[in-house]
This record gives C-alpha cells, structure tokens and sequence, in this order.
C-alpha cells in the first residue's frame, strides 16, 4: 500500500507540469500551489473481503486507518519530491493578491511551512481518546433541546450537547490495527524511540504515531525532510476522496468510500440500460450454494427476490428464505420429496451475507456521516459522499445528517432521498419504476442569457450600453474613449485571451 502511494504521488506531480489547461491562470496557481489529491476507491470491495460490515465499528475503524496512512506516506512523499525537485513556490511568498496572481511580499520557506495545515495537525486538535472512544469536536457550541431534539437513531446516540460526537469505539479501532494492520500499542512505543530517517522507512510504525500522536509525526516529517535537503514540502495539500464514479466501473470495483449502492441494480448509461450484480457478493453467494450442492436456480431465485426488494438482501430476506425453502422440495413419482441439499445451511448462509453486504439504504444514516467523518479526520481537502436514504424517510433523517456531518467537522455532505427526483443515473434492483416527470411549474428561458464573448476593446458607448459587460469583466478605459476589457475571475469567458 505505501509503495502504490508513492507511486501514485510522483504521478500526480507529473500531472501538474505536463497537463495543459484551458486558462493560463489555471496554469499559473496549480504550480504556484502544486495541490494534489489522492484518494481511495474500492473500500465497500475491501470491507466485504475483510468481512467487515459497512455499518459496524470496525469497518468505520478501517477506514479511518486507511485514511492515516495514505496521509501519512504521502506527506512523506512529498518531502522527499521536495528535496529532490524543490518545493512549491507558494512556500516562499507570505502575502499573495489572488487578482493580480503576484507575490506582494516574499517570505522563507522555513517559516511558511510553520503555517500549513496538514489533516495530522487537524487530527491532533480535534480528535481525543476518553472513556473509551474517540471523540471529535471542531465547534465550540452549545446544544440547546431543540437542535437535539432534531437528531434521530444512532446519531442520536453519539453527539453530545458541547456539540463533541462519539465517532468511534477504541476497541474496535484497536482490533483493526492488530489484525488488519499489525498495529499494536508496543508499536506505538516502538515508534517514538525511532529517529525520523528510521520511522519514514516504516508504514507500520507512521500508522501508529498517526493514529495515536498525529502532530509528533508531522514534526518527524519534517525533521525528516529538512535532513534530505528539503526546505519544504513539494504540495500544499496531498489527499482527497474523490466520487470515481466512472473510473471504479472501469476498474471493476466501488466508488469512492461508498457502501454499495444496491446488490442488485439497474444502471442507466447513453447506450442503455445494464442490469448489474455486485461482484464480491454474486462470488460469494455463488461458493456458498456450491457448498451446500443446491443447484444455478437457487442463484437465480435469490437474485431475483432481491431485484425486488430494491437491490437489498436484507429487506428481501423474508422471500429469500421462502424460494430457497421451495426450491428445496420436488415432486417425484407424484410424492413431495426433499432435495438432496441442506436447505437450512443455505439459510443461514445467506443470512450471514445479509450482515455482511449491506446497501446504501439498510442502515441508520449515522454509519454514512461515520465513515466520511473518519476519513475526512485524515484528510487535507474535502470528501465526495452521498448519504442515499429512502424514500419515505423523515424530515428529522436529512436534518440529523447534515447536523451530525457539520459537528462531525465535514466540510460538505450530499443527502439524497430514493425516487425525489424524475430520472436516476441509478435504479435500485432491477425494477424501474415509472416516476412522475411532471416539473413543479415550467420556467421560460430568458433570451437575454447567452454566453458573453466580448472584443479586447470596445468603445465606451457600447460598454455603457451592456450592463453585463461591466459585472463580468474588468474594465479599463484610455483617455481616448477607448474601454480595455479584460477577463478575471467573475467572467464567463475564462479562454478569451489565449
């Protein structure tokens, strides 16, 4: 995992300086800034193969985990690319006019590099260990009977009145690090006995300080980096989590950190329609029936129940049980016999992959506002996640995550109730049903909207004349009554000077 991160770091500063942008300025703050944005992909896959539910504690541990070492051997990275290519300029200007895009007063990086804010420094602020959780809290708040009394299920549960949230059960994060990671507390006391050239050769050991001492890894780091010649980092900002919505189908895995959408699901695409099954759980199924010697069937009738019951083995258990039930009786020589399959076992079988492959609507929304919270807790930039919930969801249900997602300290959340809207990229199961197109009034489209592509110069008459002109561009007018118009940031032609 730390070799595939680095990697992935040095393509990502590559990406900078080869790709070619559509405006200059583009061009201009992504070097000055040199941000980059790894993420992961795949996490509801690796749940499933870890046998870890999506809506238990220790799935919720692994992906904060997750989330610190990739920080981790990131930043680690970066001070190495720092040494070797040089740091982002934006470590040597203190004071920057984003207009102009000029440094109006320079500065070392040595001292710059004291104002960043790596997500191990927001860790070490916001997140505590006490009376066996860990505990986070980024606002200074009072709750008052009102606001909880909008908090419902789990997340009720979990926040407090100071506004601090429970995120997570210390020992479930403790038996993730032991049995996923290798991660124990002597490895924690290993790790602060090593010198910092030591502690960057060990992802287990930064693992360990990240979790438990995030600010005193970041000063080994750093203590790292200045003793390869580094004077700063080569970023400014290293991880995100992005949707990659399209790149997770092409890799044949789950988007982003996502439970999985449904089991059983119907994906609308521009050349059509495609009835989907979610791999690790169509395998997994697939072995389980082997096992037991029932017959294709079986496979089919469970698939299809499920396509019922909106892609959700768990709502569908009940019908699940009863076709497994009557396919494992036949009728032979005109008497009922059973087949020579243990009916049962199957059953219980299939329960336990009802535990283990929940979808995006069988649990309390709390497990989603979790799992973005612990990641985002190890995070430079934002996270892509959507809380999906169903359609006959409570008010109090969409309150209660946005609430526990901003006292969780997410910095956006998207809440989507099931069939709000005409069209779905997505349908649960493989049932499409007819959804009411009608809009809630029709809005004229107003012939004065059009894309505004102005001449450099204008005369200043014709700017008088267009009051969009002035509120989009900048403008600069010449004793000769000649107006100069350039483009900036409120302009709607951002490739008119090139």
């Amino acid at each position: 995992f730390a070799r595939d991160v680095e990697l992935a770091i040095d393509a990502l500063d590559a990406v900078i300086d080869l790709n070619r942008q559509p405006d200059p300025r583009q061009d201009f703050v992504n070097k000055f800034t040199r941000k980059v944005g790894l993420g992961i992909m795949g996490l509801a896959d690796a749940l499933a193969r870890l046998n870890l539910p999506y809506d238990s504690e220790e799935a919720v541990a692994f992906t904060m985990s997750v989330m610190a070492l990739l920080e981790a051997v990131a930043w680690k990275r970066s001070w190495e690319l720092g040494a070797r290519l040089g740091h982002a300029p934006a470590f040597e200007c203190r004071r920057f006019d984003w207009r102009s895009l000029r440094c109006e007063e320079a500065a070392s990086p040595e001292e710059t590099v004291e104002l960043l804010t790596p997500a191990l420094l927001k860790a070490s602020e916001v997140a505590r260990f006490e009376d066996g959780w860990l505990v986070v809290k980024y606002h200074d708040v009072k709750l008052n009977d009102y606001v909880k009394g909008q908090v419902v299920g789990e997340s009720a549960r979990r926040v407090a009145d100071d506004g601090s949230v429970r995120l997570l059960r210390l020992d479930a994060l403790k038996r993730v690090l032991r049995d996923v990671f290798g991660v124990t507390e002597e490895t924690l006391r290993e790790a602060e006995g090593m010198a910092p050239q030591e502690l960057a050769r060990s992802p287990r050991h930064m693992l360990a300080m990240a979790i438990y001492e995030p600010a005193r890894l970041w000063e080994a780091l750093k203590a790292y980096g200045r003793s390869i010649g580094a004077r700063a980092p080569r970023h400014t900002a290293v991880n995100t989590v992005a949707p990659t919505g399209t790149i997770s189908i092409i890799a044949g895995t789950t988007s982003g950190i996502e439970p999985y959408f449904a089991l059983v699901y119907l994906r609308r695409v521009l050349v059509g329609e495609l009835w989907e099954v979610v791999r690790e759980f169509r395998n997994a199924l697939m072995s389980l029936v082997r096992q037991v010697g029932a017959p294709d069937e079986v496979v089919e009738a469970v698939l299809e129940a499920i396509s019922k019951h909106k892609g959700s083995l768990r709502w569908a258990l009940e019908d699940v049980e009863k076709a497994v039930r009557q396919l494992s009786v036949t009728s032979r020589d005109g008497k009922i016999v059973r087949a020579g399959w243990d009916a049962e076992a199957l059953i219980a079988g299939i329960r336990r992959l009802a535990a283990l492959f929940p979808m995006a609507m069988d649990f309390d929304v709390w497990y989603h506002v979790a799992h973005q919270a612990a990641a985002q807790l190890y995070t430079d930039q934002s996270i892509s996640k959507t809380v999906n919930i169903p359609k006959e969801a409570s008010v109090n249900s969409v309150a209660t995550a946005y609430l526990a997602a901003w006292l969780a300290g997410l910095k956006g959340i998207t809440v989507y109730r099931d069939e709000s809207k005409g069209a779905q990229v997505i349908y649960f199961g493989g049932q499409q049903r007819e959804i009411s197109q009608l809009p809630v009034r029709l809005v004229r489209k107003s012939p004065g909207l059009r894309m505004t592509i102005v001449r450099r110069e204008m005369a200043a008459e014709e700017v008088a004349a267009d009051a969009k002109v002035s509120s989009l561009f900048r403008l600069r007018q010449g004793d000769d009554g000649v107006v100069t118009v350039e483009s900036d940031e409120n302009s709607t032609c951002k490739t008119c000077n090139i």
